[in-house]
């Protein structure tokens, strides 16, 4: 990522219980790089997502999910090593949004030339997924869209008072 031309804002996946003493890797790596930003603050990612305009993620973890919801372009680069997406779901999600495999031949140039786009481009291309997207949010995260208080007095009122 530090090929393409935007600032990229870097968090790492919020850790509560250490498994390792050694620091990871990866921050080390970031600073050598000036347009990527280490966002190390411990703060669940779905409460900064509004702040930015297109999201990556690398796992199929409740991240995905949060950002899959919040209508911003979501780029997902799946690794077979951290959290692969289930193999089932791979032909609906690259119709929801933008998928890149990481074994895949050339997957770093591919997913360099997608980010250098110009931001504009990519919500529009984004945009054209949206039937696909909410059938798949419908299918694998929920049906409901909107109304739960509603649909929770009518089960109160039907369960308790029918």
């Amino acid at each position: 990522l530090s090929k393409i031309p935007y600032s990229i804002d870097y968090k790492p996946y919020m850790v509560e219980n250490l498994r390792y003493l050694d620091k990871d890797p990866s921050l080390e790596v970031i600073n050598k790089y000036k347009n990527i930003n280490l966002f190390d603050l411990k703060i669940d990612a779905r409460f900064i997502i509004s702040k930015y305009k297109v999201i990556i993620t690398t796992s199929a973890s409740s991240t995905l999910s949060w950002v899959l919801l919040s209508e911003k372009p979501v780029v997902l680069i799946n690794s077979k090593k951290n959290y692969p997406l289930k193999e089932h779901l791979k032909s609906e999600i690259k119709e929801a949004i933008f998928y890149f495999e990481e074994n895949e031949t050339n997957y770093k140039k591919k997913l360099i030339e997608f980010m250098s786009q110009p931001i504009d481009t990519i919500e529009k291309l984004y945009c054209e997924k949206k039937f696909s997207r909410s059938n798949f949010i419908r299918k694998y995260f929920s049906k409901f869209e909107g109304g739960a208080g509603k649909r929770t007095k009518h089960f109160i009122l039907k369960k308790y008072f029918s």
